[in-house]
Parts: C-alpha cells; structure tokens; sequence
C-alpha cells in the first residue's frame, strides 16, 4: 500500500487532497501545528514543525510521499513574524527528514507570488522568478533549498506552482485567496475591493487535487518544477461580476484601480503536454457555488472573536485602573474626616493600599497607586501647612521614597513569582507534550506493526492468507464445502452478492449456493444459451469481466474445473467494486478458482465413495443420521444468508422406504438430499427453494396421491 504525509495546516484544500489519495486507496497521514483534519485519516500528528520528534514522526510513518503545502499552508498567513522567521527552517527540516527517512518523493506547494506583478507575457517555469512581496520571497527560497535537494541527496523533489488556487472554504480562516475574500467581504456586506487593471488565471482546488495526484503517481517526471494554472484569464472586474450573481442585492465595490496595469499568468503548458491533463471546473459555474455556500452558512465565516477578546481585555484594564483610583480616593476622603479626631493616625493608609495593589496587581499597578497617593499625600498637607513648607519637609521625601520603595519592591516580587510560576508551568507543558508525543509515536508505531502484522499473517496476497483458504476448506464439512468457498470469495472481493451454479449435461445451469436476491436476478436456473458472451470466455478458460459495466449482467464469472479440465461449476460475482476490476483480482480469483475446484473435487469424491453407507440400500432416500446432519448445514448456511432452504414432511401411509423412492422418482430433484426420520414419515430438503416455489412441488407431490406440507425450521423462528 502506498503511504503519504500530507504537512500543514488543515484547510478546505488539505480536505480534497486527503479525499483523493484515499479514494485512490493510498494511506494518508497528516502533520499540522494546530488543528486535526475533520477527514478520517490514518494518523493525525500535531507537532511543532521544529519538535524534534519530527525525525521519528516521518520513521513513523514511513511514507513514500511528502507533500508540503507551503504557500497554502495558512499557519504561515498574517502578521505572524514568528513564523515566517521559522518557515525556512521547517523546509529545510521536513528535506533533511524525508531524506534520512527514505522519501521516495517530496512535492513542494508554491504559488505565483514568486514572480513579479508585471509580465505581459504568460510566465514560464524557465524564466527567473523575482517575488515582489515578503510571502512570495518566503516561498522562493523555500523553493530554492527544496530543489538543491534534487542534486545533493537521492530524493525525488518537485517543486509544483499553484496559481490562484481557491475552493469552498470551511470557516474566515479558510478565506485567503483571491476569490474567497471577495466572496466573504460580499457575504458581510463590505465593500469589495477591486483592481480592473489586474489581469491573472484562477484554479479551483479540485483541478489542483487532480494535478498533484497525476504528479505523484507518475512513473517519471521530466522536470523538476511544474506549473498548474487555469487557461482562462480574467480580470477583477469580471470576477466580481460572477461574484454579484450570486447575491440578490447586489454588493458594494471599491474600485481602487491607478494607472499601472498588473498581469501575472502561469503557462501550464509543460505540465498540460507531458501528462495530457485538462481543466474541467470553470469558475463562472464554481464561484455561485461559493456564494451560495456562504450565504446559507454565514455564521460559520463570523470572525472567530480575536476583537471581542481584545475589548474585553481593554474593559478590565480600565476597571482595575478605575478601582485603584477610586481607593485611593477613598484614603484621602477617610483620612481627612477621620483625622480631627485622632483615629487611624497610626495607620497609613496610602501604604497600605499601594502594599495591597502591588502585591494583587503588579508593579504597574502598585506605582499608579503610589503617584496618586503621593498627590492626595500632598493635598492633605497644604490643608494644614504651606505648600512651601511641605515641599521643604525632608519627612516628605522620605515618605514619598518609602511609598515607591514598596509599590516597586512588592510589584517586582508579585510579577518575578508569576513569571517564575509560568515558567514551571511551561516546563511541565513541555515535558508533559513530551510525554504525550513520546506516547502518540509509541501508540503509532503499535498501530503500524500490527497493520504489517496483519497485512504479512493476513492478506490477500500473502502466503498465510492462502494457508488459511486451503485449511478452511480441507477441514470443511463435504457437504459444507460450497458454502465455505463462497464465503472465502466474499472476504477476498469484498461483494456480498455471489452465486455458484453447477452446470449439468441438458444445457442448463442450477444454482447451488446464493447470498442475495441481487446474486439470483438471471434465475435459479439458467439456460446455456442465455448467456453466450459469457460461456464464451469460460469455455476457453478466461474468467468473464464485464467491461461494459452493464447493470444486468455479473461483474466478474469465473469457473470451477474437474480434473478432465471440464467446467462443472460457475462462480457469478455481482457488484464488485470497480476498483478490484484489475487485471491482479482477476488472476487472484483465477487462483482462488483453482483451489476451490481441488477441494470441491475430493469432497465430490468422499460423497460418492460413501454413498451406500448415507443411504438406504437401493434407494436415494438418506439414513435418518445422514439426513439430519445435512440439514443442520443447510440451516446454519441459511442463517449465514449462502442460500435459501424449505423442508417438506412427506406422508408415507405405510409404504416401504423402495416403495417411496419410485414414487418420488421425478417429482422432486435429484440433489434435493430426502430422509427417513424416526416418525416414519418421508422429508425432503429443497435447496435454493423459498416457501413460494416449495408451493410448486407440493402441488406436484399432490397430483400423484402424495399428501405434504412445509415444515417449520429452526431457520423460519
């Protein structure tokens, strides 16, 4: 199985891309710093780009392929300058990894902002990319040290440029690129902001999709970088002609065009002409799309808050403030009507409450309330004295020294604490993370030896799983043969709806064992002549594939031979998945064919042999113990939905078991197994057969004097 790491941040493109590989039935793994994709995938990986558990995370996984969204991986967007300061350093990490690992592969996302704003002709993957903007410079060099792997190291790398790429968006984050802004501005209703002068080529992420996969499972590429753009180009003004569609009442526009034309437009030709692909979305149909989406799900494009966060900060610094000041004001309103009659003259109050906003507040807040303790301090003193005096008191200075000692002394211990006590809090994070990522790798590495394990002990192409068949049908029951074949068959090609027939020397073919009314639909009995595109294949020994796809017909018949290479038996599949419609799951029913047909010869055998002993000498008619152990097969096959059964009890009105057997002869089929039981009475196990068409033989029983009736099974309870 093929395996794919897909790195970076969770978007709407990272969702397509995940749908594709999957459907294609690669093994897809993903590796992003924040979110976990709503996409199921083989294992998500939230790690920092720069953890150094990167190393083992690729080890992990192991995959073939890398793909690196890098111009599309929005952890990378905005006014993160952190980042961006990191985002060569996680190219150049996730090569050095993939290439250490293995990595057969690495596919690098680019964009168009590599180049400059002003090209009059379509841009080329040969001529020199000069980016004008700080993202476009980013992603060049973050081209430049993914090509030099190309020369120094054995990996494959692939530098593909997407341009103007766009798809429905999930939420406002999604909401990057040229056509979703405008779309999300619209749907708020803000003006649009537009450039008539700017000329470029839009790509829907399907088209996208669809080219990194065709990139990726080619046997050879040519060269080393890709370009992938759409062939028709636009304007913004006729973008946002499409885009005012949509809406019933219209949408504002911000024309901000000046007199400097902008043309920036990729030539795909290479990537068009080397792999024969095509662009099949056109935007005029794909952006309404967009709208509407957005429109009927507009709280999910609300923004996510940020600002509600911020004025809520805002609001509490300006209530802490307010409270400091209201306190101390209170100070100065307590301390001047109190003090004429000599009470808390001991006490400080100013000091007190720079102590105790210090120490709850900070350093901050602790000096505010010293600056305006020290302004009511020196109003409260002019009331008795001079403001020259006081201003020439050397106690005041030392008070007002002795207040701003404390306001910074228990400021600086309270926010040292802190500090000291979210640095522990951030060591223990990370040891804990540590701990966590050591036992996510530990969990998966668990996770992917037993996948191995059971591919190696299990699979369908696998020596074991070959054992198991031969084993499952040399242990079987002779009777009970048929019905493990059939389940084997429904394991391996994954469809419930199988029939075998036996094909008999009139020309007509009787089913043996059936799963489903679907399996059933050509008729429990078929004539030869009915299907001859299909006897005409199996006749020469090649299984039938129905390549038309034609509803009525089986997917795949394949056929089950004596050893005379005779064909005794056909094996009907319906409904296989269209994906097993390949030339290795033909072979492998071929294969699973032969090894029915070997156990199903020696269980024919042993019957034959062991005849006289299961029957009534001179007769057809089973032994009371052979009978009964035949019939429990057959129910517990019928419970398993591998056929349908019907008991009929037979009056014998005294006749002798010879007697019984002529009367019977002709009424009834001859693999219809009939037995004898301990009540006297005559009863026979009427295979592939339903109530309704049991009606048929107790007529014809009737006709010839022969009273009988459905007997009730523990399969009818």
């Amino acid at each position: 199985m093929k395996t794919c790491l897909i790195v970076g941040q969770y978007s709407a493109f990272v969702g397509l891309l995940i749908d594709r590989f999957t459907k294609e039935g690669w093994r897809v793994s993903t590796l992003s710093e924040t979110d976990s994709p709503s996409h199921k995938v083989f294992e998500h990986y939230k790690y920092k780009y720069t953890s150094e558990d990167l190393v083992r995370i690729i080890n992990s996984c192991r995959p073939s392929l890398i793909i690196y969204l890098g111009a599309y991986d929005n952890a990378y967007r905005g006014k993160k300058e952190e980042l961006k300061k990191q985002y060569i350093n996680t190219v150049c990490s996730l090569l050095l990894y993939a290439s250490e690992n293995g990595v057969k592969h690495f596919i690098y996302l680019s964009s168009e902002q590599v180049f400059d704003n002003s090209s009059i002709v379509e841009l080329t993957e040969e001529m020199q990319a000069r980016p004008e903007t700080e993202h476009g410079l980013l992603l060049r060099q973050g081209e430049m040290v993914a090509l030099e792997y190309n020369t120094i190291a054995t990996m494959e790398v692939t530098v593909l440029r997407l341009a103007n790429l766009y798809c429905t968006p999930y939420d406002a984050t999604d909401c990057t690129d040229t056509v979703t802004s405008k779309c999300l501005k619209a749907a708020r209703n803000e003006p649009v902001v537009i450039n008539t002068k700017r000329e470029y080529s839009l790509l829907h992420g399907r088209d996208a999709v669809e080219a990194v996969y065709i990139l990726a499972v080619a046997e050879k590429r040519r060269h080393s970088v890709y370009h992938i753009a759409s062939p028709i180009t636009l304007t913004d003004n006729e973008l946002v002609r499409v885009i005012q569609s949509g809406f019933v009442n219209g949408i504002s526009v911000s024309d901000t065009t000046n007199n400097l034309s902008s043309r920036r437009v990729l030539d795909a030709s290479a990537f068009n002409r080397e792999f024969n692909f095509s662009y099949r979305i056109d935007y005029r149909q794909a952006v309404p799309e967009i709208v509407s989406t957005m429109q009927s799900n507009l709280a999910r494009y609300v923004d996510d808050g940020s600002s509600k966060s911020k004025k809520s900060s805002f609001w509490h610094t300006v209530l802490s403030v307010a409270e400091v000041v209201i306190l101390v004001l209170l100070c100065f309103i307590v301390k001047t009507s109190l003090v004429a009659g000599g009470l808390l003259s001991s006490i400080d109050l100013y000091l007190l409450v720079t102590l105790m906003f210090g120490a709850y507040y900070g350093s901050k807040h602790g000096v505010l309330s010293a600056v305006l303790s020290t302004f009511f301090y020196f109003l409260e003193e002019t009331r008795q004295r001079s403001g020259l005096e006081v201003l020439v008191d050397i106690k005041v200075y030392i008070w007002i020294a002795q207040i701003f000692i404390v306001a910074l002394a228990v400021g600086y211990v309270r926010d040292t604490l802190l500090k000291e006590r979210a640095d522990s809090k951030l060591r223990d994070d990370y040891y804990k993370e540590r701990l966590d990522d050591l036992s996510k790798i530990n969990n998966s590495n668990v996770r992917i030896k037993d996948f191995y394990e059971e591919r190696v002990l299990d699979s369908n192409e696998s020596v074991g799983y070959i054992y198991n068949i031969i084993s499952m049908l040399d242990t079987a029951n002779p009777n009970y043969v048929m019905f493990e074949a059939t389940k084997i068959i429904m394991q391996l090609m994954e469809t419930n709806d199988i029939a075998i027939y036996r094909i008999y020397d009139n020309g007509y073919f009787r089913v043996i064992t059936s799963t489903s009314d679907r399996s059933r639909s050509l008729g429990k009995s078929i004539k030869k002549e009915n299907i001859p595109y299909i006897m005409d294949q199996i006749e020469t020994n090649h299984m039938y594939v129905n390549r038309q796809l034609d509803a009525r017909l089986p997917s795949m018949v394949g056929s089950l031979i004596n050893a005379d290479n005779v064909v005794e038996f056909i094996v009907m599949l319906w409904d296989v998945k269209y994906t097993h419609m390949t030339l290795y799951h033909r072979n492998l029913m071929n294969v699973i064919c032969k090894l029915i047909s070997s156990a199903v010869l020696r269980a024919a055998d042993f019957l034959d042999i062991t005849r006289n002993v299961r029957t009534i000498e001179g007769t057809n008619i089973l032994t009371t113990q052979s009978f009964e152990e035949i019939l429990k097969l057959y129910i517990t096959a019928s419970r398993e939905h591998l056929t349908e059964i019907c008991v009929l009890r037979v009056e014998t009105s005294g006749m002798t078991p010879l007697q019984m057997n002529a009367a019977m002869k002709g009424l009834v089929r001859l693999t219809d197994p009939m037995g004898v039981a301990e009540d006297g009475n005559l009863y026979v196990l009427l295979t592939n057969t339903n109530r309704l068409d049991a009606q048929f033989v107790i007529n014809r029983l009737k006709s010839k004097s022969l009273e009988s009736s459905i007997v009730k099974t523990d399969e009818d309870e």
